[in-house]
């Protein structure tokens, strides 16, 4: 799988946005038909011709240059006359001058002796069932000022027309679902992260589960219900793996402790054989085999978190590992030099840990240095350590990988491939780092660079 997945939160904010616009759209459009509908069915007849006969009339009330009321000839009057045989309206301004057109019903004329007092008014007398008793009255803002427009008119409305008449209402209506639209957009990525806390928490817990570190789980209480049995699974499958690490870990510190008598036997009885390069040979494949065994107990040991920091005398340390490990030095054809710039060093560490850290790095060069020259063994008042040998080094394809576990070297291909590995996790735990020093004189320089001296 290639480029960047999918966001969820992005396809539930663009889904759950385009579903309630379109619901919202939709709603718009029903309210636009339904207006549309009722403009066609109120009780006072046609309202939608009613409304476009007093837009028709208003357009057309003027004054002449006497200041006296006329209704302009236009097309749009011609029209309303052709179209609508019921047409009556008569016209007053403020000062009672009036123009009327069309004779209005005999049973409309009493309720026009009321007008003065209409502020605008759509009605039928005596719940007239015909268009002929029914009549309009509204102020509008003409040409002539502002006028009294008392009228009826009954005739069909074009398509295009009644669009018209509700555009006004489709605008709002649209403004309105523009605005839903953006509010729903800008609120939704809040509202759909706020859903996804949960998951985020448990990326967080995965991105933190350590090998080592047995007993961590996803926690399932804030994920979302459909999410949860993905993540029990995930938790079942971990609790699995804790089973299995154990199991695994326990294996390896029992087979180290069973290996330990008897290489400690074998080193003994080789010990009594006559000296010669045989017995030589043997003996650092004896010593080769209990640093295996002890490595898988430090192993364990590191992973059981049972180390004992405290306050060390780094010189005094290195030099016992020294003493212990020259005898082994001097057999395989090695002098063994020992410096320090003081005689006290102090560290905060492990004791074990280190000599067994210093053990390792001596034994790499007795393995590695060609059996030949002096191995060196250099300790500074800042609190490092180098171990350098004679050998023909490191070459530059495999520094990369030197510290990795069960990496060794491609021609030799001696040993297990964990005491430098082993080193480096040492060396973390106490703060500090291994590394293979770059351009030494000769042969291979192996450095423990400690945080601080204590």
């Amino acid at each position: 799988m290639t480029g960047k997945p999918p966001s969820l939160r992005w396809r539930l904010v663009r889904g759950l946005a385009a579903a309630q616009t379109a619901m919202i759209s939709l709603a718009g459009m029903v309210i636009i038909v339904l207006v549309v509908q009722a403009t066609m069915e109120v009780p006072n007849g046609n309202l939608a011709y009613e409304l476009q006969a007093l837009d028709t009339l208003t357009q057309a009330v003027a004054r002449d240059r006497a200041g006296q009321l006329y209704m302009r000839t236009s097309a749009d009057m011609s029209e309303l006359r052709a179209k609508s045989s019921t047409l009556w309206f008569i016209v007053t301004d403020k000062h009672g001058q009036r123009i009327a057109e069309g004779t209005p019903p005999a049973g409309i004329r009493p309720a026009l002796s009321a007008l003065p007092l209409v502020e605008s008014a759509s009605f039928d007398v005596g719940g007239a069932s015909t268009t002929d008793m029914r009549a309009s009255v509204a102020w509008v803002e003409s040409d002539a000022g502002q006028v009294q427009i008392a009228f009826w008119a009954n005739g069909p409305v074009s398509p295009w027309e009644l669009l018209r008449l509700a555009l006004p209402v489709l605008w709002q209506t649209l403004l309105i679902v523009a605005l839903v639209s953006v509010s729903i957009m800008l609120v939704m990525p809040f509202a759909v992260k706020r859903g996804l806390k949960g998951l985020d928490k448990a990326a967080q817990e995965a991105g933190s589960i350590d090998f080592h570190r047995t007993g961590m789980r996803l926690g399932v209480d804030e994920v979302p219900a459909e999410v949860a049995p993905f993540m029990q699974a995930i938790n079942d499958a971990l609790a699995r793996l804790d089973t299995a690490l154990v199991k695994h870990k326990r294996f390896i510190a029992d087979a180290a402790h069973e290996l330990r008598t008897p290489v400690a036997i074998l080193t003994t009885r080789l010990s009594a054989l006559p000296p010669g390069p045989l017995r030589t040979r043997l003996m650092e494949d004896a010593v080769r085999l209990g640093a295996l065994t002890g490595q898988l107990l430090d192993i364990q040991r590191l992973d059981s978190g049972t180390m004992v920091f405290s306050r060390l005398n780094l010189a005094a340390i290195a030099e016992r590992v020294v003493l212990d490990l020259a005898p082994l030095a001097f057999a395989a054809g090695y002098e063994v030099a020992f410096e320090t710039d003081a005689a006290v060093v102090h560290v905060e560490g492990d004791e074990v840990s280190i000599e067994r850290a210093l053990t390792n790095l001596i034994q790499n060069a007795i393995s590695y240095g060609g059996r030949q020259g002096t191995i060196t063994i250099r300790v500074s008042a800042a609190g490092t350590v180098d171990v350098a040998d004679e050998g023909r080094g490191v070459k530059d394809s495999e520094r990369e990988r030197i510290f990795e576990a069960f990496h060794r070297d491609s021609k030799d291909g001696r040993g297990a491939g964990l005491g430098l590995d082993l080193v480096q996790t040492i060396m973390r735990h106490h703060g500090g780092s291994v590394l293979l020093v770059p351009d030494s004189a000769a042969g291979a320089c192996f450095r423990l660079v400690f945080a601080t001296p204590a």
